[in-house]
C-alpha cells in the first residue's frame, strides 16, 4: 500500500502515488534549472505544466485515479528532458531525476486540435484558427465566409463556430493547433520566437505601428461585443435546439411504441412504416435505427447547451467520449437505413401493369364523371384513430370531414387503401366511348411487379344513364408491401360527346388536355365537349 499525494497542475487536481510524485517533482525542478536563463521562464513552465495535466489526463481517462511511475516516465518520453534541449545551466538533474530510458522512442507524432487563432484574428481568429488547423492560407477562408455573409446563414455559422472553438491561450494550445508535436523542446521555442517579436514591436514605434494598434484595440471591443452577442444568440438556438429534439424524441416515441393518434389522420404511422419497410424487417428494427440515429443530434444539442449556459468545454475526457458515442451511434443508424434502403430501392426495380377495359352504355353520350371517398363509406374507419383538435371523427358530419384533410392512406383487415388514383379524358380513337383501368406497381422483377399490380383492387361503377364513379382509392395486401401501386382511370370521349367533372375530382384528376388549357382544378364543376381540335368548355349563353 502506498501513500498518495494530491497536486494542483495546470488548474487540475491529480492523485499521485509517493514515487510517481518524487519523480515529477524532480522533472519540474530539472526543467526550472535548465530554464533559469530563458526569457519567459515562467510561462514556458506554466505551459508545460498544462501539457503534463492534459497528458496525464489522457492516460487516466475513466479507468484509473491515481497516476503512477509509468504515467511519469510516459511523460517524460513525450516531452522529452532537458538535457537535449538547447543551451542552459550545466548543472546536475535534481536528486531523483532520471532521464528517460529510450528517448529516442518518444513520440514525435504531431496530434491537431482546433482553436480559435486569438493572435492572427480579424473579428475573432475563427477563420485564421481553421486555416492553421488545416495548413491553409487565412485569406481564403476569410474571403468564403465574406461570401457566405451574402446568403444568409454566413453569420450565424461564423458565430457558432466562435462560441464552439476554444481560443488558443497558452503556448502548447498554439502549438497544437499547428499540428506542430508539443514538447519542452517546441513550447521553449516558440516562447523565445514570441518573445523576440516582442521586442522587435517595442523598435517599431512609427505611424504604422500606432494605427495597427489602435485598429486592434477597436476589433478587441468589437470582438469583445460581438462574442456577448455571440452568447446570446447560441443560447437562444440552443434553447430551440433542445426544444426541437423534446418534440421530436416524443413525435419518434409515439410513432415507434405509441398508438400513433396524435400523428395521422389516417391510422397509426407504425402500420404505414410495416407496409413500407422490407419483408423480415420488423419494428424492432426501426424502432432501434431511430433511436441510434437520434442519438447523436441529441447528445450534440446537449453539449451544446452545457457550452452554452455553464462553459464546460469539449475538450473534456467526459465529453470527448459522450460525443463520439453519439457520433458512433449515428452512424450505426444511418447504416442501418442505408440498408434497409437500399432493399427497399431493388423492389423498385422494374414496373409492371395490368390493363382492365369497363363496358359502357352504347346510347349514352353525356356523361357525369365523380368521386367517391371509401373511407366515408367505411362505418369502422372512425374508430377514434383520427382526432382533431380533440374531437372524434364520430362527431363530424360529411361536409366538416371533406373540408378538413384529404386522406390518402389507412389499413384495415391486413389490407392497405391509398389513394393515388389519377383520372384522365382522351380522344377516343373509334366512335364509341370506353373506360379502362390500368393498376402499375414495382418489383425487383417483372413477375414480382406483375404480380403486385394484378393483387391491386380497385373499383368503380358506371350506370346506364352516363354517371361515372369512381373511388378515391385502391386496396392491396398489406404483405406485397407498398412498392407505387397506382391506378389510372382514362375516359375516350368520341367528337361529340360531353363530360362534366364533379367538384369530388379535386387532386385527382391529371393533366387533361383542353383547348383552353386551363389546369385541372379550374376544370371542375365546368361541362366539356370533345371536339377535333380537342376537349372543349361548353359555355352558358
Amino acid at each position: 500500500m502506498k501513500p498518495t499525494i494530491d497536486i494542483n497542475l495546470g488548474g487540475m487536481l491529480f492523485h499521485l502515488d509517493d514515487d510517481a510524485y518524487k519523480a515529477l517533482q524532480s522533472y519540474l525542478k530539472a526543467l526550472d534549472k535548465h530554464l533559469q536563463t530563458v526569457d519567459g521562464r515562467q510561462e514556458i513552465l506554466s505551459d508545460i505544466e498544462s501539457r503534463i495535466a492534459e497528458l496525464l489526463t489522457e492516460r487516466l481517462a475513466s479507468t484509473r485515479q491515481v497516476v503512477s511511475m509509468l504515467d511519469v516516465d510516459a511523460v517524460k518520453e513525450t516531452l522529452g528532458s532537458p538535457s537535449e534541449f538547447g543551451p542552459g545551466p550545466v548543472d546536475e538533474p535534481s536528486q531523483g531525476y532520471s532521464e528517460p530510458h529510450d528517448p529516442s522512442a518518444r513520440s514525435k507524432r504531431p496530434y491537431r486540435r482546433l482553436y480559435r487563432d486569438d493572435q492572427d484574428r480579424v473579428v475573432g481568429g475563427v477563420a485564421s484558427g481553421i486555416a492553421a488547423f488545416f495548413n491553409w492560407d487565412p485569406l481564403v477562408l476569410r474571403v468564403l465566409f465574406l461570401l457566405l455573409l451574402f446568403t444568409g446563414g454566413g453569420v450565424l455559422l461564423y458565430i457558432i463556430l466562435w462560441v464552439l472553438m476554444p481560443k488558443a491561450v497558452t503556448t502548447a494550445e498554439r502549438l497544437a493547433m499547428r499540428g506542430e508535436p508539443v514538447t519542452v523542446e517546441t513550447i521553449r521555442n516558440k516562447v523565445e520566437t514570441e518573445f523576440d517579436k516582442v521586442k522587435n514591436s517595442m523598435d517599431d514605434m512609427d505611424v504604422k505601428g500606432r494605427f495597427s494598434r489602435g485598429a486592434r484595440r477597436t476589433s478587441s471591443v468589437l470582438g469583445r461585443i460581438l462574442r456577448v452577442c455571440a452568447r446570446i444568440v447560441i443560447g437562444f438556438v440552443s434553447v430551440a435546439l433542445l426544444v426541437t429534439a423534446i418534440a421530436i424524441g416524443t413525435v419518434a416515441l409515439n410513432f415507434l411504441i405509441g398508438d400513433g393518434s396524435v400523428i395521422s389522420e389516417s391510422g397509426k404511422l407504425s402500420e404505414l412504416s410495416e407496409v413500407i419497410m422490407p419483408a423480415g424487417y420488423s419494428m424492432t428494427y426501426l424502432w432501434i435505427m431511430t433511436i441510434l440515429v437520434l442519438s447523436g443530434p441529441i447528445i450534440f444539442i446537449v453539449l451544446l447547451n452545457l457550452r452554452a449556459f455553464f462553459g464546460m468545454r469539449y475538450n473534456r475526457p467526459s465529453s470527448r467520449m459522450l460525443g463520439g458515442l453519439g457520433a458512433l451511434a449515428t452512424l450505426i443508424g444511418l447504416l442501418m437505413a442505408m440498408v434497409s434502403g437500399i432493399k427497399v430501392a431493388t423492389e423498385f426495380n422494374v414496373d409492371a401493369s395490368h390493363l382492365q377495359t369497363v363496358n359502357m352504355p352504347e346510347s349514352v353520350k353525356t356523361w357525369e364523371l365523380s368521386m367517391a371517398d371509401i373511407m366515408l363509406k367505411d362505418p369502422d374507419f372512425s374508430l377514434g384513430r383520427v382526432r382533431i383538435d380533440g374531437e372524434n371523427l364520430d362527431e363530424w358530419d360529411e361536409s366538416d370531414l371533406n373540408d378538413s384533410f384529404p386522406s390518402w392512406w389507412y389499413i384495415k383487415d391486413n389490407r392497405a387503401f391509398f389513394n393515388n388514383v389519377e383520372v384522365d379524358v382522351r380522344p377516343a380513337r373509334q366512335g364509341q366511348a370506353s373506360l379502362t383501368v390500368r393498376r402499375y406497381a414495382s418489383g425487383s422483377s417483372r413477375r414480382e411487379a406483375s404480380y403486385r399490380a394484378n393483387r391491386i383492387d380497385y373499383d368503380l361503377t358506371v350506370s346506364d344513364s352516363g354517371e361515372i364513379v369512381v373511388n378515391n382509392m385502391l386496396d392491396f395486401p398489406t404483405s406485397d408491401r407498398q412498392r407505387g401501386q397506382s391506378v389510372e382511370v382514362v375516359l375516350y370521349l368520341p367528337v361529340g360527346h360531353r363530360v362534366s367533372f364533379d367538384v369530388s375530382l379535386e387532386n385527382y384528376l391529371y393533366d387533361v388536355d383542353n383547348v383552353a388549357n386551363m389546369y385541372d382544378d379550374e376544370m371542375l364543376g365546368r361541362t366539356w365537349i370533345m371536339m377535333p381540335e380537342g376537349l372543349t368548355e361548353v359555355k352558358a349563353y
